[in-house]
C-alpha cells in the first residue's frame, strides 16, 4: 500500500501545477458512491447463504499499487486519499482493529512522505501551520473515542458504518463540486 501511495504522491507532485482538482474530487466521489452502493446491494439482495459465501477480494500487489497509487495521488492533490484507500481495503474484509491499524500506519507514512513535496511547492503558510497547531490538542479526544468505538463495535457493524461513511463522503465531494463551485 505504501509503495503505491508514494508513487501516487510523486505523480501528484509532478502534475500539481497542471491539474484542476474539482474533476479529481468528482471522480473520487463517484467511486465512493459506486463502492458503497455495491456493498448495500450485496447486503440487501444476497440471501444469508450467499452472504456467508461471498468471496472477499484478495489484497493483491497490483490492486494495492493501483488503488493506493490513486490514493497517494488524490491525497497529494486534493487531500482525499482516504476514499481510494478504503475502496482497496474494505473488500479485503480485515478484522476492524487490523483495518484501522493498517489505515493508520499507511496514512502516517503517506502524510510524512508528502511533507518535503509540500515544502517544495510552498504549500505551507504561517496561517496553515498555526491553525494546525491550534487543533492539535483535539487529537487525543479523537483517538480515545475511536479506540472506545473500535472495542464496542462488531466487525459487521463496523463495515456497515464504514460503507455508509464512504457514501456520505462521496456525496459530499460531488455536491460540493457541483453546487458550491
Amino acid at each position: 500500500m505504501v509503495l503505491g501511495g508514494i508513487f501516487g504522491q510523486i505523480l501528484g507532485w509532478i502534475c500539481f501545477d497542471y491539474l484542476e482538482d474539482s474533476y479529481i474530487l468528482i471522480l473520487i466521489g463517484l467511486l465512493a458512491l459506486v463502492t458503497s452502493l455495491r456493498y448495500l446491494k450485496l447486503q440487501i439482495y444476497s440471501n444469508d447463504l450467499n452472504k456467508k459465501s461471498i468471496k472477499k477480494i484478495e489484497a493483491t500487489f497490483m490492486r494495492a499499487i493501483g488503488w493506493c497509487g490513486f490514493s497517494g495521488f488524490s491525497s497529494f492533490v486534493a487531500l482525499t486519499g482516504g476514499i481510494p484507500a478504503q475502496i482497496f481495503l474494505l473488500p479485503v474484509g480485515l478484522e476492524r482493529q487490523l483495518f484501522v491499524g493498517t489505515m493508520s500506519f499507511y496514512f502516517l507514512i503517506i502524510n510524512l512522505a508528502k511533507l518535503p513535496f509540500f515544502f517544495n511547492l510552498e504549500v505551507f503558510s504561517s496561517t496553515s501551520i498555526l491553525l494546525s497547531l491550534m487543533i492539535l490538542p483535539i487529537l487525543p479526544v479523537g483517538i480515545f473515542l475511536g479506540k472506545l468505538l473500535n472495542r464496542k463495535l462488531s466487525d459487521k457493524l463496523f463495515y456497515h458504518i464504514s460503507h455508509f461513511a464512504l457514501f456520505l463522503c462521496g456525496t459530499n465531494l460531488i455536491t460540493n463540486q457541483i453546487f458550491l463551485e
